[in-house]
């Protein structure tokens, strides 16, 4: 690329050397210039334009896919652009689920370990009451009350999830007019 680029400014010196008015020169400069771009990101679509330009001027007419060349690479590179900022919204939004998911996993997590530490101590309190020996109501009446709570917000929570984890069904196919599929005569 560094041959290429070093063959557009010879190129470059050449046409500000011997142009013929400073329009033609300011249309050439232009030119390599597009080329010059192209080369930081193509360098073989750099050296055909440049070909093709070198030809055009040496030879008028032998190369004229130098203009639909040019607009066709600038249709591409716009469709190009297009589809790497969708591209970037999606790694973005991937990003974001993933991130999501993983701070789901933690919460259950937490939640399945404290529901395990729960039944444990309800166990040992259904000990302790079978035992005969008292039990304070108190901490049992508040456990109750939130614990009713949180099972509201787990149900709409898993109920969220389970949306989000099963695709919605496909639309039935619309009826096709003149077909008696599933009607009796």
């Amino acid at each position: 690329m560094t041959d290429l680029l070093t063959l557009v400014e010879h190129v470059r010196a050449e046409v500000l050397a011997s142009a013929e008015s400073a329009s033609a020169a300011a249309g050439h400069l232009e030119q390599l210039g597009i080329i010059a771009e192209t080369a930081a990101q193509d360098a073989a679509a750099a050296e055909h334009d440049l070909a093709c330009w070198i030809a055009s001027l040496t030879a008028p007419g032998a190369c004229s896919c130098h203009g639909e060349i040019t607009a066709q690479l600038g249709a591409i590179r716009a469709q190009l652009d297009r589809m790497e900022v969708n591209e970037e919204r999606i790694i973005m939004s991937q990003q974001q689920i993933e991130a999501d998911v993983t701070a789901l996993t933690a919460v259950f997590t937490d939640v399945q370990t404290d529901v395990g530490t729960l039944v444990t101590d309800l166990t040992a309190i259904q000990g302790e009451l079978a035992a005969g020996n008292p039990v304070s109501t108190a901490s049992l009446d508040a456990l109750v009350a939130s614990a009713t709570g949180i099972q509201s917000s787990l149900d709409t929570a898993v109920s969220n999830i389970t949306a989000v984890a099963t695709p919605a069904a496909p639309a039935p196919a619309p009826a096709v007019p003149g077909s008696t599929t599933g009607v009796s005569n």
